[in-house]
């Protein structure tokens, strides 16, 4: 088993990186100072290189940004890093299991009567 983690200097990435490690699950980390290194995540090929050579069984894709500028970046990161990863996923003789990550931002703020936040909570972002 060897799990792949996007994101992995974040904080839920360090987290999810050190609980695999104390599991003893082998790690790569791809990403801008990743031990794959990735210098542009809307980079397809090189997502599917990375995918081919490292055969991932576990990919956690945490990374994201909520930066607005570049709106460009925002849209590199947040849509077509994730997008990426699936179709190199897709393209393994065995597929990884995938897990994305998204945000509390992604519900926007909530109403008193809404709280805690629910998987059926309606959409209203609050950032790109």
């Amino acid at each position: 088993m060897t799990a792949l983690v996007t994101g992995a200097g974040g904080f839920l990435g360090r987290h999810v990186v050190a609980r695999l490690r104390a599991l003893s699950i082998p790690v790569e980390t791809l990403g801008r100072g990743g031990s794959i290194p990735l210098a542009d995540p809307g980079d397809g090929v090189a997502i599917r290189i990375a995918m081919q050579r490292l055969q991932p069984t576990l990919v956690f894709h945490l990374a994201g940004t909520p930066a607005a500028d570049p709106l460009e970046e925002a849209y590199r990161v947040n849509v077509l890093f994730g997008a990426h990863l699936l179709a190199a996923a897709r393209s393994l003789p065995a597929p990884p299991r995938l897990l994305l990550a998204g945000s509390a931002a992604e519900y926007g703020p909530m109403p008193e009567e809404l709280l805690p936040v629910t998987e059926d909570a309606p959409c209203n972002p609050s950032s790109v």
